[in-house]
């Protein structure tokens, strides 16, 4: 008898833990209607007024890759959700890409060379692109007189010339249009620059203000010219380290100089006529060219 009722006992004991077990269960499933405000529900839809399930949505780091179901940061790597950008992240910043082509080996006969990019920032799908060598040496400007980037001759031949000899049609269309800023915060504020006029640009140059920007050191701001370049007598390259100067689109502290970064990767200012001063374009691009 005594084995009996110990017996029963257990059984009544298991039950009640399983029973336990599938409340809180059913308690850690529950959800609340965002339609009446229904709390407890448990199926796919409310039991007061029939409004679905909100379901968890989930979503892809562009880091790691991993999905996840909710929150705000990757369960897998912790990088934060990248919310607001409908379109996917496929370059990041410091990335090296290929994008157009132009003369650069100094050997026209071959065709032109695959321009090599560095991406300075992505935003809203779009890179920030410089070239990751000075491509081509000219003036700032055709003549000596005061001028600023919106009517130099540097940003007509980047504009038009440039533009059309080193993209194609379908590379062109990528190439956003850009409210390029030259205000005076651009520019060497030692030099009580005035504001100048915004521009919009398929291709232009960093400001004064860029280059400290998106740019750690003056060692990172130094550059080597192609080879093409390099083959010319007018460009000069530090004879102990292969770098090259290149311009700035800020103007300088005088009407007719514009800023430049020298050999040594320090800014200062040059005449604008100067026509052997090497040139890093600049374009914002959809990443999704790349």
């Amino acid at each position: 008898m005594r084995m009996t009722i110990r017996r029963l006992s257990a059984l009544m004991l298991a039950l009640l833990a399983l029973l336990l077990i599938g409340s809180a269960q059913a308690d850690s499933s529950s959800w609340s209607c965002p339609g009446c405000g229904r709390q407890g529900n448990t199926g796919n839809y409310c039991a007061n007024c029939g409004t679905a399930r909100p379901q968890t949505e989930s979503w892809s780091c562009v880091y790691c890759g991993n999905q996840n179901r909710g929150g705000s940061y990757c369960v897998n790597c912790g990088a934060a959700r990248q919310r607001g950008n409908t379109v996917p992240q496929t370059v990041f910043v410091g990335d090296q890409v290929v994008f157009g082509r132009y003369e650069q080996d100094g050997n026209p006969s071959n065709g032109k060379e695959p321009i090599q990019w560095r991406v300075l920032d992505v935003q809203d799908g779009k890179a920030l692109l410089i070239s990751s060598y000075a491509l081509e040496a000219l003036a700032y400007n055709n003549s000596k007189v005061s001028c600023t980037w919106s009517s130099c001759t540097l940003r007509t031949w980047l504009n038009q010339t440039f533009y059309r000899t080193a993209f194609t049609y379908d590379e062109q269309q990528a190439i956003a249009l850009t409210r390029v800023d030259n205000s005076s915060a651009q520019g060497n504020r030692s030099w009580s620059t005035a504001n100048q006029p915004t521009t919009e640009d398929k291709v232009f140059i960093l400001s004064y203000a860029e280059s400290s920007l998106y740019f750690s050191s003056k060692e990172d701001r130094c550059v080597y010219p192609t080879a093409y370049l390099a083959s010319r007598q007018d460009v000069y390259t530090r004879y102990n380290t292969g770098y090259c100067w290149w311009w700035l689109r800020s103007p300088g502290n005088a009407g007719n100089k514009a800023c430049f970064v020298n050999t040594l990767g320090l800014r200062d200012n040059h005449l604008v006529d100067q026509v052997y001063g090497p040139v890093r374009p600049c374009i914002w691009v959809d990443a999704s060219a790349l």
